[in-house]
């Protein structure tokens, strides 16, 4: 952010932390863990197994997915210094506290750091899908911040994949494994039908969300972004119609959490059923804000939308309760 006078080691690493979004990538690292230990885990246990995805692949997995966020976040900042000048001066901090030449360095530091993590994870798995994946959630950071996010809709649509990737990763790494252990698998297949149900909810969850937050931000951008000429779906049909539309959404994802809600309940998990009530009421505060927003209530929007978002995280803990 715009500072005056000498850089110190401070500086560089409070600036540092906030370039990389730290808060994001808690609450990702959460979502990891969560899928690994309160999800898939309990599978396991209940059948007298132990998970194939052990504590040192999961922390692989999981840190070379926290490095590399951490340099999309920088890679895409990079390629947003002059809309963020307009939209978020406050918070600009390339050109400031860092350069864009050590900005870069630090993005090829933890990319790069991130690309190690998880080729050591395809080696002790034997397959060469997690490293794989890495790479490809790279590129796709890379190509949203160089051209996506400046096309209306894609961007929206890339960003909220590799949002609900953060939990189809561990559980593909566990399937993998599952492939190279025919007898846990053999163990588990009357309950994975279940598990893909839990799975799959939460993943759609991660995915829906993920949008309908995208879209807020493009409003709350949008000024910047039609002057630098970003064609964000918001700058492409005005903010009036993104309005309806992400009102359409959020009834949308009110629907289908009452569906989600309906069929795990029918699956004995009553706790998880309840809890989501208070996500529910979450989504309804939400869409009276978005109806009666007004262009300096987006913000707002936005936390709420983040809000839900970690409401909806902490849900998969309660499915322990219900084992």
């Amino acid at each position: 952010m715009p500072t005056t006078g000498k850089t110190t080691s401070f500086d560089l690493l409070k600036d540092g932390l906030q370039l990389v979004r730290w808060p994001n990538l808690l609450m990702a690292v959460l979502t990891l863990a969560l899928t690994r230990y309160a999800v898939i885990g309990p599978f396991y246990t209940e059948g007298g197994l132990v998970p194939l995805t052990t504590h040192l692949l999961f922390f692989l997995i999981a840190g070379a997915t926290v490095l590399i966020m951490a340099g999309g976040y920088i890679i895409n900042d990079l390629y947003d210094v002059a809309t963020d000048r307009i939209n978020r001066p406050e918070k600009q901090i390339i050109g400031y506290t860092y350069t864009p030449q050590s900005a870069s360095k630090l993005y090829y530091i933890l990319t790069g750091t991130g690309w190690v993590l998880a080729g050591l994870a395809s080696i002790l798995m034997g397959r060469h899908e997690p490293l794989l994946i890495m790479v490809l959630c790279t590129g796709l950071l890379y190509f949203y911040s160089v051209r996506y996010k400046r096309q209306p809709l894609i961007g929206n649509l890339v960003i909220s994949l590799l949002g609900a990737m953060l939990i189809g990763i561990i559980w593909l790494t566990e399937l993998y494994n599952l492939l190279e252990h025919a007898e846990v698998m053999g163990s588990l297949v009357s309950k994975l039908q279940r598990l893909y149900t839990l799975l799959t909810g939460f993943t759609l969850f991660a995915f829906t969300s993920s949008i309908v937050r995208e879209w807020i931000k493009d409003c709350e951008d949008i000024a910047g972004d039609q002057q630098t000429d970003c064609k964000t779906l918001a700058v492409k049909i005005g903010a009036k119609r993104m309005k309806l539309l992400i009102v359409i959404f959020i009834l949308l994802n009110i629907t289908g959490l009452a569906w989600f809600q309906y069929t795990i309940f029918q699956m004995n998990y009553s706790v998880t059923t309840f809890y989501l009530l208070v996500v529910q009421y979450l989504w309804v505060r939400l869409l009276e804000s978005v109806m009666m927003n007004k262009v300096t209530d987006w913000h707002s929007a936005s936390t709420q939308t983040k809000i839900i978002m970690l409401a909806g995280i902490l849900a998969m803990q309660t499915l322990t309760i219900d084992f």
